[in-house]
């Protein structure tokens, strides 16, 4: 399915949704059910792949990909069968993941926040390293300090926690502010609250704020569920058919 669903940053393609996998991972955010994730869908790639091809019909353009082998795996085997734009978390350290999402073709990757939120040595020549072939970016658990203070870095975006409830995002007012002054491209995760947010308050409330963002869901019920509304609900919120 072709979606409308894209914006262009500086000659990449973005998604204004994509399909996250911090569920298929386990995170630590989902509490007692973050096992139960990890099990059904990290060890499986042929599930990861159907729920990626299964978003893409629904309109969801993007998945945003974490660094793991087997999600890598789920989403070459996608990219076969569908034009999906690729986003991605990386590790600093970890140059043959980069060099796998290089021949991917991913337009955006950020560095995980346990280095951006720390600003150790390496991010500067990470991001350096990005930017040869997609957009660079700070991912960040401290978005309150870390857009301050990184004001004037060479990253193309952030990835930044939002949701109505102000969870996972430090001092929530003042995160806001610097959304809103930020001169960056913003991509929104977390903007369920692991699932104590509503989806349409959890849109409406954090396209005020962000360019784009992306969602984790559990199971495939909730995939189809989840992303039926949630295109509906972007293309009313920006007047698109």
């Amino acid at each position: 399915m072709t979606s409308n669903l894209v914006i262009e940053e500086n000659g990449f393609k973005i998604p204004l949704i994509s399909i996250g996998t911090s569920p298929f991972i386990g995170a630590s955010q989902f509490g007692v059910k973050a096992f139960q994730y990890r099990n059904y869908w990290l060890y499986h790639p042929e599930r990861m792949e159907k729920a990626f091809l299964m978003a893409y019909e629904i309109g969801v353009p993007g998945v945003h990909v974490l660094p793991y082998e087997s999600i890598l795996k789920a989403v070459e085997k996608a990219l076969k069968k569908a034009d999906i734009i690729i986003t991605a978390t990386v590790e600093v350290g970890n140059g043959e993941i980069l060099e796998k999402l290089r021949d991917m073709g991913a337009s955006a990757v950020a560095i995980h926040a346990e280095w951006s939120d720390r600003r150790t040595s390496e991010v500067s020549k990470w991001l350096e390293r990005i930017s040869e072939f997609a957009l660079s970016g700070l991912a960040t658990h401290k978005p309150h300090i870390t857009l301050e203070i990184t004001r004037d870095f060479g990253n193309d975006f952030y990835m930044v926690p939002i949701n109505p409830l102000g969870r996972y995002m430090g001092d929530a007012e003042k995160a806001l502010e610097l959304y809103l002054s930020s001169q960056k491209l913003l991509i929104g995760m977390k903007i369920l609250a692991a699932g104590k947010s509503t989806l349409e308050e959890a849109l409406r409330f954090s396209m005020k704020y962000v360019d784009a963002v992306t969602i984790g869901i559990g199971n495939f019920k909730e995939l189809v569920e989840t992303f039926t509304s949630a295109v509906h609900i972007l293309r009313e919120i920006l007047n698109l058919q």
